[in-house]
């Protein structure tokens, strides 16, 4: 039986960038983005991250170092399929670090959710 092609660490181009940006300016979800770029929406979600893109009121990290004030903290709101996401997404990049220096990684993640 012939292996099914992926995208597996297929690379981020300045077009496929561009592209994002475009579809998140259009408020396409996080799943339409993906079925379009034909990525996971982990990959959407982790792209978003590394570049900063800011959408719907998100904030995005801060990359550069705190500034010496200090100031109020934020309240988070993250809904748990958001948790979820994020967790799946740097648990393949821990594997895949970890796989490139010949190493396994083992772990167990718990949610909790309200009922």
């Amino acid at each position: 039986m012939a292996r099914k092609k992926t995208n597996h660490n297929r690379e981020w181009t300045r077009g496929d960038i561009a592209l994002l940006k475009t579809l998140l300016s259009q408020k396409k979800t996080t799943k339409q983005i993906a079925q379009i770029m034909k990525r996971t929406e982990a990959a959407i979600h982790n792209r978003k991250y590394i570049e900063g893109i800011k959408v719907h009121g998100e904030t995005p990290q801060q990359t550069k170092s705190p500034s010496p004030t200090v100031s109020e903290p934020e309240v988070m709101t993250t809904t748990s399929s958001e948790l979820r996401d994020s967790a799946k997404a740097m648990t393949k990049v821990a594997r895949q670090i970890a796989r490139e220096n010949g190493k396994r990684i083992t772990m167990a993640m718990f949610f909790v959710e309200d009922l």
